[in-house]
């Protein structure tokens, strides 16, 4: 494992510190290392287990499973308790650091509190066992020349319960603080370590969070792009397609009637003239800022729908009957008369491309709470499963749908067809507050 694989570098090193340190109090054989006299020391097997505990670290956290964690976590805590009770290691509490540290990195929160535990217990065990297993000589012979020198007139086989009793208070003194102090120092080493993986849990989520804002905002934007590439290419359809259409008829009805009647042929002609120059302008202005000037041109829905069946009667000589309540059509939403100016618009545009139609009819009415828009006419009709590829009926769903609207279109062959868009009235209450 590299050192940069671990998930905190520092603890690492730390680990290899206390280690060494382990190690090298094995090897040294001074007196000062010595805890009794008869008390079993294999420095051998020590070493071994220094070794086996460094060998662990090699392979990172991060890439361990909970049981190849718990599985090192029980080998740990089982060679903790060898070198306790079996080979009498000198430096035992460093090796329940290296315990502690290495548990709260590779175990759950839970687990390692519990390693935490059993690690502490066998410090605490291994104190007591010496305790009470194993005579201190030193320390006696110690308080028997203490104990000399306060009465030096009595002898020492008269001051030896006094010196044993001295030594027991003062060794029980000194194992009790050392299990405490030992309690303390793993408790915080615990604390520690749950305070630094609960910061890099929370650094970690943040980062995933990040990630996925990241990841979202780039789906939002290119659902934006999308949409606006759909708005665009319908609002290109809707004026330049029908201005298209509009021209060539005009063009056609005055190809028509240039001989038998040139004057109406000439109004036609420059009606044709017109409308081009309207459409180049709506083109060079679509182009320039990539959006549609307003259909309505900021007039009334009644006004704006007046003006584009004057211009379809004419091109295509059929008078459409129109029921259009106008104080409805009027308050509605601006994006709602927009919508609604478009569909007619299309559905004209395609009446006379193909519908061949003598009668028109169009209304606008209240449904209950709904608004419900109809056109409909008598002409040849069509099959709708073959008419699926259509810009127009595309551009005529998708904007009922952005207003939560619904298209039908009822059509067969020789029966005409019937287009119907039904809006619900919380879009229109939505709409009234300003959401489109």
């Amino acid at each position: 494992m590299r050192l940069q694989n671990h998930p905190f570098q520092f603890l690492l090193r730390f680990e290899w510190c206390l280690l060494t340190i382990a190690a090298l109090g094995e090897l040294i054989q001074t007196p000062m290392f010595r805890v009794s006299r008869g008390m079993p020391h294999e420095p051998g097997w020590n070493l071994v287990i220094i070794l086996i505990f460094g060998l662990t670290s090699l392979r990172s956290p991060n890439s361990n499973s909970r049981r190849y964690g718990v599985i090192c976590g029980a080998l740990l805590v089982g060679l903790s308790a060898i070198a306790a009770f079996g080979t009498g290691f000198k430096l035992l509490p460093l090796l329940c650091i290296v315990v502690v540290l290495r548990g709260g990195v590779m175990v759950g929160a839970k687990m390692s509190w519990l390693l935490a535990g059993i690690t502490f217990l066998i410090g605490a065990g291994a104190q007591i066992y010496t305790i009470t297993n194993f005579r201190l000589p030193r320390l006696e012979q110690m308080a028997l020349r203490r104990a000399a020198r306060l009465a030096p007139d009595m002898s020492p086989d008269f001051l030896r319960p006094e010196v044993n009793e001295f030594v027991v208070s003062r060794l029980w003194t000194t194992t009790l603080s050392s299990i405490l102090l030992l309690g303390l120092v793993l408790l915080f080493v615990q604390v520690l370590l749950a305070t630094l993986l609960a910061e890099r849990r929370s650094r970690e989520a943040l980062a995933e969070a990040n990630t996925k804002l990241r990841d979202y905002a780039l789906k939002v934007e290119t659902l934006a792009t999308l949409q606006e590439r759909n708005r665009i290419s319908r609002e290109i359809h809707d004026s330049l397609g029908h201005s298209l259409t509009a021209f060539n008829l005009h063009l056609a009805a005055a190809i028509r009637l240039l001989k038998t009647d040139p004057v109406e042929a000439e109004d036609l002609l420059q009606d044709a003239k017109r409308i081009g120059s309207e459409t180049l302008r709506s083109v060079r202005e679509s182009v320039s800022s990539l959006r549609s000037e307003d259909p309505l041109k900021s007039q009334p829905l009644t006004i704006a729908l007046e003006l584009l069946l004057q211009d379809w009667s004419r091109s295509t000589q059929i008078i459409p009957t129109c029921e259009i309540d106008a104080s409805l059509a009027n308050s509605l939403p601006e994006s709602l008369r927009v919508a609604i100016y478009r569909i007619v618009q299309e559905a004209l545009t395609n009446i006379a491309k193909y519908a061949q139609a003598k009668t028109v009819n169009i209304s606008l009415e209240r449904s209950g709470l709904d608004l419900r828009l109809v056109i409909q006419d008598d002409g040849v009709g069509f099959v709708r499963s073959q008419t699926q590829s259509g810009f127009g009926l595309q551009g005529m769903d998708e904007r009922s749908m952005a207003l939560n609207g619904v298209l039908t279109i009822t059509t067969a062959i020789g029966k005409g067809c019937r287009v119907e868009v039904l809006f619900s009235s919380p879009v229109q209450q939505d709409l009234a507050i300003g959401i489109s």
